[in-house]
């Protein structure tokens, strides 16, 4: 055989690798003291319908058995690369795996959560067609291995344009999991190490502003466990003001798009509800978290209203009106409705 021969064959192999390579989604997993839920979000992965993935853990200086079932995983699978860090919080963690991944996509996967088989398939094939930086779908609900909710899943891709992005559409995304980005688009965007909660809304926020289209596909393909140990799980502590500091960060992002910065600052004001609600009947939060949750509200309740009133949510404009002058009623009124559903 000619020398030739061979030199086509070699050309056609190394065309085959730097394919598989363009094509790669680089899976990245913080770990942290997560042995009890890490062999089932890690056989998750692994059993995706989508083959060309780079799977990076990324252990968190575990103080129980998780590195050493990463390390036992990368022996069932060779696409698993496995990082040991000395402690320094999820975004440090997955600052670290952007750091080593290789893909032309990059995916985020929380170790206690698993994937459907086809999730990443759906995805890439959103974002290819759909000719977009982000695509991303919705999530089933799971609480003591019990669906709790389950979003819309009609199977329907809406592109947005995030110069349009909406934070208070029911198409708004506030995680960095059930995404897949191009790597151009956050190869230079770290997590924000400062917070403890809302990071990876601040993250996926930077991503939309540097971003031109976002898909967003009508599917739960993303597992969402609750569990009592989560950080955003318990009772009220002082880490949990982070999430209300993340979303002002979000406003300040987007101060050259008017439009977006008013959904965002609305959004902010929804969430400040959300957090009462939750934590309505916890005296710490009353005690300590209640003031700093009403100024916040205080500032951006017009921003609710006038996006309200302009879209006709009248009856809900006034509950609006309502917890703005009358705060302590409001949490009186959701501490009795909270007494109830008990």
């Amino acid at each position: 055989m000619s020398n030739y021969y061979f030199f086509n064959i070699i050309q056609r192999g190394r065309e085959e690798y730097m394919n598989n390579i363009d094509e790669c989604i680089s899976v990245i997993i913080p770990v942290y003291n997560k042995e009890k839920f890490l062999k089932r979000c890690l056989e998750s992965i692994i059993k995706s319908t989508y083959r060309k993935l780079e799977i990076i853990i990324v252990d968190d200086g575990s103080i129980d058995n998780s590195l050493e079932l990463c390390n036992e995983f990368i022996k069932k699978d060779s696409r698993i690369s496995v990082y040991f860090k000395k402690n320094g919080g999820v975004s440090s963690a997955r600052n670290y795996g952007l750091e080593k991944c290789t893909g032309k996509y990059v995916a985020f996967v929380d170790p206690d959560d698993t994937i459907e088989e086809n999730m990443f398939s759906e995805l890439k094939d959103a974002i290819d067609k759909c000719n977009t930086d982000i695509a991303y779908c919705y999530s089933t609900d799971i609480y003591k291995n019990q669906c709790i909710n389950q979003s819309a899943n009609s199977g329907k891709k809406i592109v947005l344009k995030s110069y349009e992005y909406n934070w208070l559409e029911r198409t708004a995304h506030f995680t960095v999991w059930g995404c897949l980005f191009r790597y151009k688009i956050v190869k230079n965007i770290r997590f924000n190490t400062d917070l403890t909660i809302g990071e990876d809304t601040l993250y996926f926020a930077n991503c939309v502003k540097k971003s031109n289209e976002i898909v967003v596909l009508d599917k739960a393909l993303y597992n969402y466990y609750h569990n009592d140990s989560g950080v955003t799980s318990g009772g009220w502590n002082n880490k949990k003001k982070d999430e209300l500091i993340a979303r002002e960060l979000i406003c300040d992002i987007f101060e050259s798009n008017r439009y977006v910065k008013k959904t965002a600052q609305a959004a902010t004001a929804v969430c400040c509800k959300t957090i009462v609600k939750k934590y309505c009947m916890d005296e710490i939060f009353l005690n300590n978290g209640n003031k700093f949750c009403r100024n916040i509200y205080k500032r951006y309740a017009r921003k609710l209203f006038t996006y309200q009133i302009r879209n006709k949510c009248y009856a809900e404009s006034l509950k609006t009106i309502y917890t703005l002058v009358a705060w302590k009623g409001y949490i009186k009124h959701q501490s009795k409705t909270a007494r109830r559903i008990d």
